[in-house]
């Protein structure tokens, strides 16, 4: 269905126009994943789906190993770490706010959630996470990618 509706695609695509190297490929998967925690909040059965033709395509455009290991872990990091992006996102938040009802009285509607901590602390979180991969498993190392082939970019593009 994911190959049916074109998003892995439209997604590569993006990511292939804008990056030059491997640690810009990272950044542009993260800016690409960012918006997918609101509009789709399930983790494993949603974004994970979405994401796995994304990183199988992204990889053997990558030159170092080391890189398409670092991507493969980096996914599903900012899938995580962007769960906190929606009331939805997980269901500890909604036992959250049931307890919350309970013991205060007071709830958090779901666009409360999304304005008051969910999507600044998701987009802060992710954001952290990348600089931690980057200097913890890319430090300097970054490499040209094969993006900008043109006969490759043209196959994407269609």
């Amino acid at each position: 269905m994911i190959k049916v509706s074109g998003l892995a695609n439209r997604i590569i695509t993006n990511i292939m126009k804008n990056s030059a190297t491997s640690n810009s490929v990272l950044f542009h998967v993260l800016i690409a994943l960012l918006p997918l925690s609101i509009f789709i909040p399930s983790t494993s059965g949603g974004r994970a789906a979405i994401t796995l033709p994304v990183v199988k395509e992204l990889a053997p455009f990558i030159q170092d190993d080391k890189h398409k290991q670092v991507l493969a872990m980096f996914v599903p990091t900012i899938i995580l770490m962007t769960t906190s992006a929606t009331l939805i996102g997980a269901g500890s938040h909604l036992i959250g706010v049931e307890i919350l009802e309970k013991t205060t009285g007071e709830t958090i509607t779901y666009l409360n959630w999304l304005i008051w901590g969910g999507v600044p602390f998701a987009i802060f979180i992710s954001f952290v996470s990348y600089l931690a991969v980057r200097l913890l498993w890319m430090r300097g190392k970054s490499t040209p990618s094969t993006f900008h082939n043109k006969e490759t970019f043209y196959f994407y593009k269609k």
